[in-house]
């Protein structure tokens, strides 16, 4: 994030002398009983606790967040793709709620289609992710060459945009889909499950 100091009359010399030292020295005495007290409140203003470990929700800087591709699996017509969500800072932070997930054009180019629909059906639990530590989520895309051409209107993107729980920044994650550039009416495209520990177990969609 003045005194005024006034001096006595020569005829009050003698014992003005000693009645002013008396009161100065009290005066004294009172500032620094007063600055004393004012610094160790301006001190204890100044030591706020750190925040304890993991209280810090997990930002861009944080993560590395990569496609898990060799996890990835297709049951009827819907694939299931794994995201892994790496801490690489030397601080442990949390993880919770759902990611904000797009297909895009580009690097910071524009949406392409309805963004991911968050599975509420699955309850979402914060996470500590220590250094170092992994925790995934997993997406279901429906593959958009088994919906009508003229609702779906097919279009290839560039990758996806990702934007932790709460956080504005986005991360593009460069990789080729083919899905549909206009949302089709009772049927969610993408979907987004919540937060899990640990990397991807291929086959499991856990």
């Amino acid at each position: 994030m003045h005194r005024v100091f006034r001096p006595e009359r020569p005829a009050r010399a003698a014992l003005g002398r000693c009645a002013l030292i008396g009161l100065i020295c009290v005066a004294a005495a009172g500032c620094g009983t007063a600055s004393s007290g004012q610094s160790d409140k301006a001190a204890g203003r100044g030591q706020h606790p750190a925040n304890p470990p993991g209280d810090t929700a997990c930002t861009t800087a944080h993560l590395d967040v990569t496609l898990d591709l060799k996890s990835a699996g297709v049951a009827a017509g819907t694939s299931m793709i794994p995201l892994d969500f790496t801490n690489v800072s030397t601080s442990s932070c949390k993880l919770a709620g759902y990611a904000w997930i797009s297909f895009a054009s580009k690097y910071q180019g524009k949406r392409i289609g309805p963004a991911a629909t968050a599975d509420r059906a699955l309850a979402a639990h914060a996470l500590l992710l220590g250094a170092g530590k992994t925790a995934h989520l997993w997406l279901r895309m429906v593959a958009a060459a088994d919906l009508p051409a003229r609702l779906c209107r097919p279009k290839k993107v560039a990758g996806l945009q990702v934007r932790l729980p709460g956080q504005a920044a986005s991360i593009f994650i460069a990789h080729r889909f083919l899905t549909c550039a206009k949302r089709v009416r009772g049927t969610d495209i993408l979907t987004v499950e919540p937060f899990q520990a640990g990397r991807a177990r291929a086959g499991t969609a856990q």
